[in-house]
């Protein structure tokens, strides 16, 4: 694992800032006049592009002169909030997807109408759009994809900070005994809807126990089937705070949402589930 102050000290990238936890930067792989690209001391990733890799390697490659191999598919590497940012502002953004309501995708996915309203979700273009809220603002905004098999899933602004939370309920997280992260936005509501205190990343795996600096009370996390080992990593680095909560996953289903949709009534267990009972 690298030290950031040496990342620092040897790289040599547009519009680089060094904060506690990453390093902020352009982006080597495309144009990249807003900086999008995140260093943490093992990994980085661009969220603009989708270019993403080990951060030792990314190091050496860029010492050498060497082509990095970025894991971007033509898929990936589209990024919609690029052309929407350039004719209207983020808040713009946000209500103009949430007049495109009520959504089918979402409606098939076990997100009745009310809840899509009260939570200001929207629909632009082949994307689902999710305003991020602090303190009653608008801090941020994350796209999902609704084309079928699609392997790009959730994308944020270009400079958006990658560390920030999708919460669907403040008020929850405060009063509540306990919290509950999963690794999934559409994930995160689903649970929201049987009246958990839950929190999403908007960087799905990528994400670190700085996020939470701010949650002094038990964190459970919710991997979905084959993400155990990231869950219990950012369990470890929350001290007595995190858990992990392993879901027993009924056949046909490998995530929260799939859960809503198919065995619901096994949501209400979760509960049960903790200390909290």
């Amino acid at each position: 694992m690298e030290n950031l102050d040496e990342l620092f000290s040897e790289l040599d990238l547009g519009n680089m800032k060094r904060y506690a936890r990453y390093i902020h930067a352009c982006c080597p792989f495309h144009p990249d006049s807003h900086p999008s690209f995140f260093i943490y001391p093992d990994k980085y990733f661009c969220s603009s592009c989708g270019a993403r890799g080990n951060t030792s390697t990314l190091l050496n490659r860029l010492k050498t002169g060497k082509t990095v191999s970025t894991r971007v598919s033509s898929e990936y590497i589209y990024n919609p909030w690029k052309n929407w940012l350039k004719h209207r502002t983020l808040d713009e953004i946000c209500r103009l997807a949430y007049k495109n309501l009520p959504s089918a995708y979402l409606r098939g996915r076990g997100i009745p109408e009310e809840a899509q309203q009260r939570l200001r979700l929207g629909v632009l273009e082949n994307w689902v759009v999710v305003p991020i809220y602090k303190n009653n603002l608008l801090a941020g905004a994350v796209a999902r994809s609704i084309v079928p098999n699609s392997t790009l899933r959730y994308v944020i602004p270009a400079g958006q900070d990658p560390n920030l939370l999708y919460v669907p309920d403040w008020v929850r997280i405060e009063t509540a005994n306990e919290v509950f992260v999963i690794f999934g936005i559409i994930d995160a509501i689903s649970l929201y809807l049987y009246g958990y205190a839950t929190i999403s990343t908007t960087t799905g795996l990528r994400t670190t126990s700085y996020c939470f600096s701010n949650i002094r009370k038990p964190i459970y996390i919710i991997p979905d089937a084959g993400e155990e080992m990231a869950a219990q990593k950012l369990a470890s680095n929350l001290d007595w705070r995190g858990k992990v909560l392993r879901f027993p996953y009924p056949p046909g289903t490998k995530d929260i949402n799939d859960v809503l949709i198919k065995r619901p009534q096994l949501l209400l267990s979760i509960k049960d589930m903790t200390n909290g009972k």
